[in-house]
Order: structure tokens, then C-alpha cells, then sequence
């Protein structure tokens, strides 16, 4: 049987990474005549289309390269920046409301990248309406190209004020204390209180519901002290998580803005500084010693060292004169160098390796997808125990209302999983970044966990192992 292989490079650039188009692309290559299946790849990043015997190859590849070019139109992709997320639930609270709006397709949180990829319709919906319903949840929601916004004090002050107020109303007189301990409670639990009350609107349980409704169970039955005390040490650890995340991502984020961002390029006799994406093949980049090389290329004046350890793992610099070939993201290390541009800095080997890098901190594990689908229904039976406790056992007897209701709201607080959902993509982000540093390029966390089943490790001539 004849089969036909398309790589996804012939995909739009927004629909390459885009699961949605993907999943559509897919689809519509099934209805076209001449094809009998249709494979998509997508850990190879390709489609593979079985023919039919009496399909016409070049026919079939033509009409199915169609496809592949215009199945983004209609649709718009955007990239936001996310702030404010404490643990995996967040993403999750984001992804579900924003599915529920008309015209939104796909909705995609990358919770260690703190990013958020969606994909619209275009005229049902705006990229305005979109941030407006993450604001709604209490995140943040800026576009990649905006200045990021230091959102630290948006955790640090309700926190603060929150404190404040708790112990304030403990020492306070009696009659005072429901309001202060109220205030405490709304005031450091709000980021929770929010998202918690609308996935409980909608009938979908998250960390943030089983907390929301552990507070309000507690102020129901007059427990101030008890609801502002979870409410503040909830706050307390999702800052101290959040904290966590943030220095893990500042680390692979100081090796992707390692990246050169300036070219200086020779034409007609003059120099000027431009951008490094304006860098087009054939352009003369003039590198200075001890300047980073901004683009694969080859060398057409000069001599000098380079050292390319981060990219090949030599540990020796390479002497490079005319005629030799030099990589982007290479030093020269003492000399003055001329290279010819032998295409775009997103075409180079450096630019891949980076894009690796976040590829790698965004991929799941399978012990992640593992706690996801447990945390799936682990937070909807820890509801149905608390509901068992507080209701069903003092009706049938077996409690006192009051005991009932105490030991429900106790489950409530105590079965919070945010420490095991975080655990994961935590460990995971920390371990790929510390090995870019260290110049091991890990291309996702299923290869750090196949790690511990490796027998025999196979290393070239300059101590690489690939």
C-alpha cells in the first residue's frame, strides 16, 4: 500500500503547535478522496496518509498540503502570560472557564511556563474577552510582548493584611471578633474564595472549591477563628509554593534570555546594530571577541577560538579562519570574526536547543498525568465523604449535628491535595533547568523519569553523551 509522509513544518507556524489544529488537520484529511487512513504522529511531528490503490500521489500530497495551509484560517492563536497561579489547580480553573465561552476552541495552560495558549474563532470572540475572564478567576493576563508586571504584591499584601487582622480579632473583644475574623478571612482567602465559588457554580471541583467550602462551612457555624486560620495558611503555603515555581522558572528562563538579541551587520561599507530575528541568510555579522556568535554561519574574515561547549560539549575551543563553519550561541574567545549568515537565528542550532529547553519544562510526565487523573476524582470523593459526615451520619444518628458538621469541615481543610499535585512539575522544572545550566539539554520529564531504568550509558570521544 502507498503512503505519503507530511512533516508538521508545513503547518502555519501557529497551527504547528497547536493541538487543536492538529486534531482538525486530521480530520479533514480523512475526507479527502484517494485516502484510505490517516496516522498523525505527533511525538514525530508528522502525518502519515495511506493511499488508496487507484489514488493519484502527487494529487492526494497536493490536496492534503492544501488542507495543511489553510487549516488555521478563521482561527486566531494567542500566547498570554499568566501571573498569580499557585499549583496545577489554577490552570486547570483556567483552561475549564475558558472553554466554556462561545468561539473559544482550544484552551491550554502550561502551568511551569506560566503561559496560556488559546485558540479562537475569529469575530465570536476577542483576545479582551479572554483576559477579562482570567481576571475574573483573580490571575493575571498580559500578552508576551507587554513588560511583564511584578504581581508578587498582590500575594504579599493580602497575606500581610491578613495576618494583621487575624490577630488583631484574637485579641479583640468577643463581640468583635466575627467581623475581624471574617475580614481575615475574605481579605487573605480571596484569590481562593473567587475561582473556588465559580468552579462550585459550575459543578467543577478543584483544590480551591474543597478549601472555599471548608471556610464558608466553618463561618456558618460561628468557627471565625478557625475559617480566618485556613484561609491565612492556605494563602501562606500557595505563596510559598508560588515562590518556589517562580525561582525555578527565573533559572531556565536566565538560560533562554541568554540568548543573543542584537546582530551587528556589515552592508555596502556600514555597520548597524539590528535585531537578531532581521538577521536573514546571507547578511556579514561582525562578532566581536568575546561577543556571542548571533547565527549559524561561515566565516569570511578573521580568526579566532570559539567555544561551542554548550552546544557540542567540546570542551577544547575550535580555532575557526576562513572557510570554517561557526554555530550560533558559540564565544569567540579573543579574536575578531566575519560570518556570513547561513539563515535566520530561528533556523540555528542554538535557537533549537532553547526550544528544546522550554519544550522540555512543558512536557508531562507520566506520574503527572497519573496524579491528574487520581486528583480527578480524588477531590469529588473527598466532597462525598465530607457530605457523609456532615448530613448523612447525623441523620441517621450516628453523629450529633454539631459533631457532624465539625469533622466535615475538618475533612475539608485537612485533604487539600496541593502539595501532591505540585510535586511533580516542581521536581521536574527544577531538574531540567539545573541540567541546562550544566549543559544537558533534557527534552521533557518522561526522559528524566526513564532515567533510573538506563543500564549502560554510551559517551563519545569529548565526554558527550547524546
Amino acid at each position: 500500500m502507498t503512503s505519503i509522509t507530511l512533516e508538521f513544518d508545513g503547518l502555519p507556524p501557529e497551527a504547528a503547535k497547536c493541538a487543536a489544529c492538529i486534531d482538525r488537520l486530521g480530520e479533514r484529511l480523512q475526507g479527502v478522496v484517494g485516502i484510505s487512513s490517516v496516522v498523525m504522529a505527533k511525538d514525530r511531528r508528522e502525518v502519515v496518509l495511506a493511499l488508496h490503490e487507484t489514488a493519484e500521489p502527487k494529487r492526494v500530497e497536493a490536496a492534503a498540503r492544501k488542507i495543511m495551509s489553510e487549516v488555521a484560517d478563521g482561527y486566531v492563536h494567542d500566547a498570554l502570560r499568566i501571573g498569580g497561579m499557585d499549583c496545577p489547580s489554577c490552570a486547570s480553573e483556567i483552561e475549564g472557564s475558558l472553554k466554556d465561552i462561545d468561539g473559544v476552541v482550544s484552551a491550554s495552560v502550561d502551568f511551569p511556563a506560566a503561559r496560556l495558549f488559546v485558540e479562537y474563532e475569529l469575530g465570536k470572540v476577542g483576545l479582551p474577552d479572554i483576559q477579562n475572564q482570567v481576571r475574573r478567576l483573580g490571575f493575571s493576563a498580559q500578552k508576551l510582548s507587554d513588560p511583564a508586571k511584578d504581581d508578587s504584591a498582590t500575594q504579599v499584601v493580602p497575606l500581610a493584611l491578613g495576618g494583621v487582622l487575624w490577630v488583631v480579632g484574637a485579641l479583640a473583644p468577643e463581640s468583635a471578633k466575627p467581623i475581624l475574623y471574617s475580614a481575615a478571612t475574605v481579605v487573605s482567602g480571596w484569590r481562593m474564595i473567587v475561582p473556588g465559588l465559580i468552579c462550585l457554580r459550575n459543578l467543577k471541583f478543584s483544590t480551591n472549591t474543597l478549601m472555599t467550602v471548608a471556610v464558608i462551612g466553618a463561618l456558618s457555624i460561628g468557627e471565625w477563628s478557625e475559617a480566618a486560620a485556613v484561609a491565612w495558611l492556605f494563602a501562606l503555603g500557595n505563596f510559598l509554593q508560588a515562590r518556589t515555581m517562580n525561582r525555578t522558572r527565573t533559572a531556565v528562563k536566565s538560560l533562554i534570555d541568554s540568548a543573543p538579541r542584537i546582530a551587528t551587520i556589515r552592508k555596502n561599507g556600514e555597520r548597524r546594530e539590528v535585531e537578531i530575528q532581521e538577521v536573514i541568510e546571507g547578511d556579514l555579522i561582525e562578532v566581536k571577541p568575546f561577543a556571542i556568535i548571533p547565527v549559524d554561519g561561515d566565516v569570511v574574515e578573521g580568526n579566532s577560538f570559539v567555544n561551542t561547549s554548550s552546544l557540542t560539549g567540546e570542551s577544547e575551543p575550535v580555532w575557526a579562519a576562513p572557510g570554517s563553519e561557526v554555530l550560533a550561541g558559540g564565544v569567540a574567545e579573543g579574536g575578531f570574526l566575519l560570518v556570513r549568515a547561513k539563515g535566520s537565528f530561528t533556523d540555528s542550532t542554538y535557537s533549537k536547543m532553547l526550544e528544546l529547553i522550554e519544550r522540555g519544562q512543558s512536557a508531562r510526565a507520566p506520574q503527572q498525568e497519573m496524579i491528574d487523573r487520581v486528583t480527578a476524582w480524588y477531590t469529588p470523593a473527598v466532597l462525598i465523604g465530607a457530605l457523609l459526615l456532615g448530613i448523612t451520619l447525623p441523620l441517621l444518628a450516628f453523629r450529633t449535628w454539631e459533631q457532624g458538621l465539625h469533622q466535615a469541615f475538618w475533612l475539608l481543610m485537612v485533604a487539600c491535595p496541593c502539595a501532591l499535585v505540585i510535586s511533580i512539575p516542581v521536581a521536574a522544572v527544577t531538574a531540567i533547568g539545573a541540567a541546562s545550566r550544566l549543559g544537558a539539554m533534557v527534552k521533557g520529564a518522561v526522559f528524566l523519569e526513564a532515567l533510573p531504568k538506563v543500564k549502560n550509558w554510551a559517551f563519545d570521544k569529548t565526554g558527550t553523551l547524546t
